[in-house]
This record gives structure tokens, sequence and C-alpha cells, in this order.
């Protein structure tokens, strides 16, 4: 696998729009190194007994997160909250209050606006009581007095799990502060810097399509992106109606997918599978590996391609007519299985591989287009580019805030967040780490986790709706990461004791044709994985709003998102060219270049930033 290193590679940068998928439209959006052992976490705070106590083994009085009356529950709020989240139940959180005395209510506002919400609390000045935070914001709400100096809790010992493990997260953390802590570097690692996160054993976005309609017409390769709309004609033909006789179409396409921009998200998406990943303005492109930029509009440009691959698998009537306006109404296309290719895991195999279907052979899988190469996430143990994560300065129990974020720094909880609670769904075997049958039953073996029903002793209620749903981990890649108290990974999919038996007969028919276990194994063999860090360096990016190059940025998007419609279904290819041609003259008059020199200019600064990064880190 070819990994992100100083001399050759280089990180791309934070995309606030691949934030927005990954929390507002989507799922989403992750070598190997065994840590240290670590110390063991204690319930709470311990005090020193009285100097006039002459009692043996005195019992101090409790102080009390234990009582009944000292029940606390903790807002956590961030930008990048998810809408509708609430209050923490469930298995999980009947960890927390088991061990705190704690509920833990996440917030965020029912619009999805959180920016708006953030800025109310930030004039109430309550921020909450633990808090997400850009690094870019730390400044600002700290100097308004909205966040906590925990520098003192933690240099006393009172995070002895994350300042054990996670030194460079630590490091950060300080640096950021100005010598002190105000938040916590969250997605932070133990594993090498540049190495893959791989979650699982698929890379979430890579093309999907069903896999048995794929075989029952012999497999063929597709060795370009133009190859694939005839691929997709073939299985249509072969398959043409679903079981409840609606049309099955090769593609089918969000009207106004929340990301849609200068560009149309469904483009788009191929960005990170032809090595590249968007920019800052939205109309450029960065190459990790060869540390150029590109633009959007370039004729020979992957993105142009893949807009001329959607025309052309128009004219075969592969695409859903109804795409320019349709929304939700495509979630349901995905469950009766009128759909042959999907950009996403979570969106095809998330949706069509009910269990029914893959004990069945059907479903859809990773089919490889050989022109490829897949960009995916590579790790920064420094959490780079990440939240924060901090105490609000009202917070009325900081000391148990402290002591819960260690908690959910370390290895045993790490361990319940993704793959569930000790004795429930899994437990150590002869050495190993084995899952149970309600673990099995939960999906700790799959892409995600399922709603069987948890005992009450365990907390009650669905599996999946007791899951820990915060996106911010302080230890956030699963993949690889080494659970120091098993020896074996976090992450139960990669565990020895499961084998081949958990295999479903789609899976068997996948790893027997491509001859590899794992969508992750076959790539790497291919010398098709790029592993590079999508976000960056903590690279600021100019806010353009209200400046000339934000007029020229809206006037070209009132512009491009329409025409790319009417591309996709013209009539013909002299009306595709003839409408790109029309776009690129108006878009060039309303500033195009300003744009691209502006975004030009920021590629060439993080590049700088980049090699800097990487060369102190060696």
């Amino acid at each position: 696998m070819k990994h992100l290193l100083a001399k050759s590679l280089v990180l791309v940068l934070v995309l606030a729009l691949m934030v927005v998928l990954a929390v507002g439209c989507g799922n989403n959006e992750e070598d190997e190194a065994t840590p240290d052992p670590t110390p063991e976490v204690t319930d709470n705070v311990t005090e020193d007994p009285p100097a006039d106590d002459t009692t043996e083994d005195p019992t101090p009085d409790p102080v009390g997160w234990e009582r009944p009356d000292n029940h606390i529950t903790v807002e956590i709020f961030g930008l990048a909250g998810i809408a509708g989240i609430g209050e923490q139940g469930g298995w999980f959180g009947q960890m927390i209050y088991d061990q705190f005395n704690m509920t833990i209510n996440q917030i965020s506002a029912p619009d999805g606006n959180n920016q708006l919400l953030w800025d109310t609390r930030l004039m109430a000045g309550n921020l909450g009581d633990i808090i997400l935070v850009n690094p870019t914001d730390l400044d600002d709400i700290r100097s308004l007095g909205q966040i906590l100096d925990i520098t003192d809790f933690v240099d006393g010992g009172m995070m002895p799990y994350y300042t054990s493990q996670f030194p460079a997260g630590l490091a950060r953390s300080r640096n950021l502060g100005g010598g002190r802590i105000y938040g916590l570097a969250t997605a932070v690692s133990t594993q090498e810097l540049g190495a893959a996160y791989v979650d699982g054993h698929e890379i979430s976005r890579s093309p999907f399509l069903r896999q048995d309609k794929y075989f029952s017409i012999g497999a063929p390769v597709i060795n370009t992106l133009e190859d694939l709309p005839g691929v997709l004609a073939q299985m249509r033909d072969a398959y043409p109606l679903t079981e409840t006789g609606n049309t099955v179409y090769g593609f089918t396409m969000w009207g106004n997918w929340c990301v849609d921009d200068i560009f149309l998200a469904n483009i788009m998406w191929f960005d990170r599978m032809y090595g590249q990943q968007n920019t800052w303005q939205l109309a450029g492109m960065l190459d990790p590996v060869n540390q150029t930029y590109h633009h959007i509009f370039e004729e020979d440009g992957f993105y142009k391609r893949a807009l001329r691959m959607f025309f052309e698998a128009n004219q075969l009537g592969l695409v859903n007519p109804d795409s320019p306006t349709q929304t939700d109404e495509i979630w349901g296309q995905a469950d009766d299985g009128q759909i042959l290719f999907s950009w996403y895991s979570w969106f095809g195999a998330g949706i069509n591989n009910e269990e029914a279907n893959v004990e069945a052979g059907r479903g859809m899988s990773f089919i490889p287009i050989m022109d490829q190469t897949m960009l995916i996430t590579s790790i920064l143990p420094d959490g780079r580019g990440r939240d924060l994560i901090g105490i609000g300065s009202q917070t009325p129990d900081p000391e148990r805030l402290v002591a819960f974020l260690d908690w959910m720094a370390s290895p045993d909880i790490f361990q319940a967040v993704h793959a569930g609670p000790e004795g429930l769904t899994w437990e150590m075997v002869g050495g190993e780490p084995v899952l149970t049958a309600f673990g099995l039953e939960a999906g700790m073996h799959t892409q995600a986790p399922t709603e069987a029903n948890v005992p009450a002793e365990w907390g009650g209620g669905n599996f999946e709706q007791g899951s820990w749903r915060n996106p911010s981990m302080i230890l956030r890649h699963r993949g690889f990461e080494i659970n120091p108290n098993t020896g074996f990974t976090y992450d139960p999919r990669h565990w020895p004791s499961l084998g081949a038996a958990i295999a479903t007969p789609l899976q068997s028919a996948w790893q027997a044709h491509f001859n590899a276990t794992s969508q992750a194994e076959w790539l790497d063999r291919n010398n098709m994985l790029v592993a590079a860090p999508v976000h960056g360096v903590d690279f600021v990016v100019p806010d353009i709003q209200g400046t000339p190059l934000d007029l020229i940025h809206t006037s070209i998007r009132s512009v491009t998102r329409p025409a790319m419609w009417q591309m996709i279904f013209a009539a013909d290819e002299a009306e595709f060219d003839s409408i790109w041609e029309d776009m690129m003259t108006q878009i060039e008059g309303l500033g195009l270049q300003e744009l691209i020199d502006n975004d030009r200019a920021l590629a060439e600064e993080y590049f700088a930033l980049v090699n800097a990064y990487f060369a102190a880190a060696n």
C-alpha cells in the first residue's frame, strides 16, 4: 500500500464540503501499532483523608458521583453535531450512568443550522458542558471565557489514559492553547503517521454494483469509467424490473443534494476514486500524490469525464429521469433494488444488503473500475485537522467531565463503542476476543449495529439506538487500531475468531471471484489504494463571505448547476458539447479565472504547510 510520506505524498485539505456531507447528508465518511499497556481508570476523584483522621483504612464520605442527589445531565454541543441525537440512552447510556451517575444529552439545531445555534449560545455565554471546537474557533471562545482551562487537571494526573496513549495529541492540544490545554485533540491514534485508515474491509466511497446481476452477465472487466455504462446496460437488460415491478436504473441521483455547489455532488463523488480531493472555493482539486492543483472545468479532468459518462448512460436509458427533482425518494428506490450502481457502501450495500438478500446471494458489492486509484484517509496520530473536545466554563462539575473524557479515551470504552460491552456482545475465549451469539445478532461483524433487543440488565431497548452516537471520538479510528488490553483490533471484523464462518453467500461469491478476502486486500494487491489524510494541518481558509470572490462564486454557481443537469439529459453529443461551451463562456466572463487563481495560491500555501508538518513529524 502506498503511504503518504513527507518525500512523496501530501495531505489533502480540511473540507467544509465533506464535513457537511458526512454530517448533514449521509453517513460516511476510516497500520498497526501496539501501544504500551495503560493504567487502570478510577471511578472518581479521591481525596486525602483529614489530617486528624486516626481510623484504620478510613472510608471517606461519598463526595459522591454515586449519590442519588448528585446526578447530572451533561450537554454536548458542536458545529459538527447531528440533528436529533438527543439523550444518550440504551446500553451505552447505562454504562455512563453506572460509572458517573450522569446522563449525556447531545444537542443540535432541529433544522440542522448548528452555526446559528452556536452563535446564539455563544452570545448567551454558554456553549455547553462539553464542546466540540474547530481549532480555528478556539481562540475566540477562549477569549470570551467560554471554555475551561483543564491544564491542571491533565498535568495533575486526572487523564491517565489520554496522556499515556496519545502524546502527539496531547502536544497538539497544548500547542493550540498557547502552552495551556483548553481542548483535547480528537481522532488521535496509536498508529504510525501515514498508515491507512481502513474501516472494516470496505472503502466507503468506491463503486458498488449489484453483484448478483454483474456476475449473471459474466462479470466483464470494467477497464475505464467510460466502460461502466455499457456494463450497467447489460445488467439492466437482464434485470429490467424489480420484484415489485418497478423500473431498474443504472443510476438514480439526488436532484438537490445538500452539498451541490459549483458542481453536482453526484458527479463530484468520483473525485477520491480518481485520487483527488475537492478544495476550498469548490472549483479546485488537489492531487496529493503529485502535489498539483487542478480544477473541475479542465477538458481532460475527471469531472468532465464523469459528467460525460452520465450523459452516455442516459443515452442508454440508465439514468432515472426524475433525478433532477427527486430527494428522499431515492432511499425507497435503493431498498426496492431499482439501482445497479452506488458511489458509497452506506447507500448501496447499506440499504440493499438486508440479511434475506445476502443469504440468497443478492446485494451490492465493490466492483473495480480498473483505471481508478482510491484515495482514502490516512492516520494523523495527533488528530490534525479534526475537532477539539473541551469543557464549557459554566459546567458545575468539571472534575467529573475530565474523568469522563479520559474514560472515553480508554481501551475498554473504545472497545465497547465499536464492539459493544464485554460479556454481552463479545468475550475473551482462549486469549482472544470472540463475538457472542448476541454480538452476531447485533451485527458487530457487519457495517452497522442492528436493532437486536438488549436485555434489561444491560439497559434495554434495541442495540442500535443504545450505541454511542456522536461522531467526534477521542480515539476515532477503528481499522487496525490495536486494543492494548486484548492484543487484537478494536474492530471485530478483523478478529481471527470470525474466520470464514460468518461470510454470507454474497461475500463468498465475491471472494471466490476476486481471490481476496476483502476489497481493501484486493485494492492493496493491485496498487489501487493511496492513503492521504483527508483532514489537513489546521490550515485556516480565508472566509470569502461578503467579498468580491463570494459574488463570483455565487454567480458561477447559478450558471453551472442547471447547465450540468441539462448536459446529462442532452439530446445528443452535439448538444452536450454546445451546453458545455456556452457554460464556459458565461462563467469565464463572471470571473472563473480569479476564483481558480485564488484557489491555486491557497493550494501552494497548503502544500508548504503539509511538507513542513511531515518534515517536523519525521
